[in-house]
C-alpha cells in the first residue's frame, strides 16, 4: 500500500528522538482516499511498532528503533523494472557500483514497478523516500520516466545494456555501451591473427557496423551476408556443404547464438580447421569446455564481466559526487567500454 510505504520511508529518514509524521488530513489529501483508509494503515504500522503514539501528544510519531539515521536511502531498478531481480550483468554493474559509491553510508532498495509510466515511477521514489536511484540497463520504454525523473533534479545515473543497446536514450546521465569501439576491437583482432575475410554472428546494429567498417578500410572484407543472425547459421555452416568464402568466425552472445554456431561446426567434417573468436563473458566462458574440439580464442581486452563492473564503478563515482555536492546533478552522457 502506497501510505505504508510512504510514512515507513518517513520514519526511517527520522532522528534518534520521535519525530511527528505526516498528519491524516495530509494523508488523505496526498494520496485521494478516506480517512478510514489512513487510520487502518496507520493501525497497521502501530501494531508492528514502526509508528507510536505518545502520551498526551495528538498523532502519529515514528519509532527511532527503525530510522536509519544519517543513511542514505537509494534506489536499484533493473530492466523494465517490473521484476526486482538482475540479470548476471547488472550484477556485475551492481558489484562495481559498490565499490565507486564508497564510503558514503547508504541503504539500497531493490525496486519494482507495475508500470514505466513517468509519474508512476516518480512517486514510487518518493513513496519510498529515495535520495538517489541507479537505473541497470533500462529498457527503451522506461526512458520517459528516466527523462522525468531528470526533469524533478532527482539523482540518478543509468547504464545501458551492452547485450541489448538502447534505440533510445536518455537526455543525460546516461553511460553508454561504446559500442563502435566494441566492433573495431573485433576486426583488428581478425586482422592481427592474419585472417581477412570473417563471418560475423551478432546482432546487426553499430558493433556490426563500424566492424565491417573497419575491415574494409584495412585490407579486410566484410560484406553484409557476411554478418550472420542466429537463424542464419544453420545455412551458412550446413554439415552437408563445405566450408567456403571466408576464413574464420566471429561470434557474439547470447548463449542461443553461441550453441548453434558450436555445434554447426562441431558436426562439420572441417570445423575444427576454423578459428572462432568469441568475447569473453559468462556464458562463452560457460559452454566452451564442451567443445575442446574446436579452435576458439577469445577476444582480446574484451572481458564483459569486468566492463560491466567498471561501468557500475564509473556510476557509483559519479553519483556520490552529486550526492556530496561535488559534481553538478545533471551530466553529459558518456561512454563506456
Amino acid at each position: 500500500m502506497p501510505i505504508i510505504q510512504y510514512v515507513t520511508s518517513k520514519v526511517s529518514q527520522a532522528g534518534e528522538t520521535p519525530q511527528l509524521l505526516p498528519g491524516e488530513p495530509d494523508l488523505c489529501k496526498k494520496f485521494g482516499v478516506a480517512r478510514g483508509t489512513v487510520r487502518r494503515a496507520m493501525a497497521y504500522l502501530i501494531e508492528r511498532g514502526i509508528v507510536v503514539q505518545l502520551p498526551k501528544r495528538r498523532g502519529y510519531f515514528s519509532n527511532p528503533k527503525y530510522s536509519n539515521s544519517g543513511e542514505i536511502n537509494i534506489g536499484v531498478l533493473s530492466g523494465s523494472g517490473y521484476f526486482a531481480a538482475m540479470s548476471h550483468l547488472a550484477s556485475d554493474m551492481y558489484s562495481g557500483f559498490l565499490q565507486g559509491i564508497k564510503p558514503l553510508y547508504c541503504l539500497f532498495q531493490f525496486l519494482n514497478v507495475s508500470s514505466c509510466d513517468p509519474e508512476t515511477i516518480a512517486d514510487l521514489i518518493e513513496y519510498n523516500g529515495l535520495k538517489a536511484l541507479l537505473w541497470l540497463c533500462p529498457e527503451d520504454e522506461c526512458i520517459p520516466a528516466f527523462n522525468n525523473l531528470l526533469k524533478k533534479s532527482i539523482p540518478l545515473v543509468a547504464i545501458e545494456n551492452a547485450y541489448v543497446v538502447n534505440h533510445i536514450h536518455p537526455e543525460r546521465n546516461f553511460l553508454l555501451y561504446d559500442q563502435v569501439y566494441a566492433g573495431e576491437l573485433r576486426a583488428e583482432q581478425v586482422l592481427d591473427s592474419g585472417f581477412h575475410k570473417p563471418l560475423y554472428c551478432a546482432e546487426r546494429g553499430k558493433v556490426t557496423d563500424a566492424f565491417a567498417q573497419y575491415l574494409n578500410r584495412n585490407g579486410g572484407v566484410c560484406k553484409p551476408e557476411d554478418i550472420l543472425s542466429t537463424e542464419e547459421i544453420p545455412v551458412r555452416i550446413d554439415p552437408q556443404k563445405n566450408l567456403s568464402g571466408f576464413d574464420c568466425i566471429v561470434c557474439d552472445g547470447d548463449r542461443k547464438r553461441y550453441s548453434m554456431l558450436l555445434n554447426q561446426l562441431q558436426q562439420h567434417p572441417d570445423g575444427k580447421k576454423v578459428k572462432v573468436f568469441l568475447e569473453k563473458e559468462i556464458n562463452s566462458e560457460d559452454i566452451i569446455p564442451d567443445f575442446p574440439d574446436l579452435d576458439i580464442e577469445f577476444i582480446r581486452s574484451l572481458d564483459m564481466r569486468t566492463t560491466a563492473f567498471n561501468a557500475g564503478k564509473r556510476a557509483g563515482l559519479i553519483l556520490r559526487g552529486i550526492l556530496t555536492k561535488r559534481k553538478a546533478g545533471s551530466f553529459e552522457s558518456e561512454f563506456f567500454r
